[in-house]
């Protein structure tokens, strides 16, 4: 994690590499949050949501700075992206699952992403 001097804000860069066997038309992204507060040892799950994967993107501002577009060839990518952290977020651990699947239900990717804030 880094601070952004210009937006003043916390800042999560994530770095992603895959390879797809084929192209993916459809899919679907299941994502959990879960979130321990300091000095404990429970991990409270915040969320858990579903999405379509070829559309979770659709609300950015800049559809530029996209990672996800359907079709998606098959082949290697590697993709480097900065995501803001709410200042309002309380300090302690937070753990992200996420789990993509095609439209077959395979998974063709998931990942955990963990941070803590003090």
């Amino acid at each position: 994690m880094f601070k952004n001097v210009q937006l003043g804000k916390l800042m999560l860069k994530t770095f992603i590499n895959f390879t797809l066997a084929e192209e993916i038309n459809s899919g679907d992204m299941y994502i959990e949050c879960f979130y321990r507060k300091v000095k404990t040892n429970q991990m409270r799950l915040l969320f858990r949501g579903k999405w379509d994967a070829c559309t979770i993107e659709d609300k950015l501002a800049e559809q530029s700075d996209r990672l996800v577009k359907c079709p998606m060839e098959a082949g290697k990518r590697s993709f480097k992206k900065a995501f803001a952290v709410p200042a309002w977020l309380p300090t302690g651990e937070y753990r992200f699952y996420i789990d993509t699947t095609d439209n077959r239900n395979k998974t063709i990717g998931c990942c955990v992403v963990e941070f803590e804030l003090l």
